[in-house]
């Protein structure tokens, strides 16, 4: 698609075929691809979340794409730091969700030499190994689902090159 989109603002351009694509783009007011399709799939995901359950749509998807699905392990994790009596405190939240019921929730307080950030790999660290020992037990457990607003710790996870 990069391809076709290229193409296209060289000839709405009218530039040579040295031209950058980001300079066609800002001059074309055309966003990248990729941004697009993530645009896209977001408005998309938005309009499905508003559909009513006896939408035909919504009957159609597989059961381990809904939430409330009794295969899926939800997990929402949280870390913050905030100061008590003038001292900053660090803190992790964890709490797991199967079929629509809270099953575990624990807070962990990482005292005051902890930062935030500290405290959203703990907590993302911390559910994985929840969920790992819970799945053990109940066997009809096949997906987990994670939710954080640490994109940046979830990115230090994925990332497999080494460190010294």
């Amino acid at each position: 698609l990069e391809k076709v989109q290229n193409c296209a603002l060289r000839l709405i351009c009218a530039v040579f075929s040295t031209t950058p694509v980001a300079a066609m783009e800002i001059e074309a007011s055309i966003p990248p691809i990729r941004i697009e399709i993530d645009r896209l799939s977001r408005n998309c995901a938005f309009r499905f979340n508003k559909l009513s359950t006896n939408n035909p749509i919504i009957q159609r998807l597989d059961d381990s794409t809904l939430l409330h699905s009794s295969s899926n392990f939800i997990l929402y994790t949280d870390g913050s730091q905030k100061p008590i009596h003038r001292v900053r405190r660090a803190g992790a939240g964890v709490v797991a969700y199967q079929k629509d019921k809270e099953v575990f929730t624990q807070s962990i307080g990482l005292g005051a030499r902890a930062e935030a950030y500290d405290g959203e790999i703990i907590a993302l660290s911390y559910a994985s190994g929840l969920a790992n020992s819970f799945t053990i037990r109940q066997l009809e457990i096949t997906h987990w689902q994670f939710f954080t607003d640490s994109a940046s710790g979830v990115d230090a996870i994925f990332d497999t090159s080494p460190r010294p």
